[in-house]
């Protein structure tokens, strides 16, 4: 397993301060962590980070350069946020 780049844990934090939390994704960690919600917080930005890193390097040749995934982030909050 690799590390996931900084800017991808910074926009679940974002995603969360807004009142943004994938369903899916939240029960997913809330069963693992055996209901304990400082661990499933834990968990979820964990999955949510991989998912918003995996979907961005599928849509991504070059996934190396920082300031890309920030433009690729800022980019896409229209159509997480509404």
């Amino acid at each position: 397993m690799h590390d996931i780049d900084s800017c991808f844990y910074g926009e679940v934090i974002n995603e969360l301060e807004n009142g943004f939390r994938i369903k899916e994704f939240w029960g997913e960690a809330i069963a693992k962590s055996k209901g304990n919600k400082d661990k499933a917080e834990s968990l979820y930005v964990e999955r949510r980070a991989r998912s918003l890193e995996a979907f961005y390097n599928l849509q991504s040749d070059d996934s190396t350069k920082i300031h890309d995934k920030l433009e690729f982030l800022e980019s896409n909050k229209s159509r997480t946020y509404g």
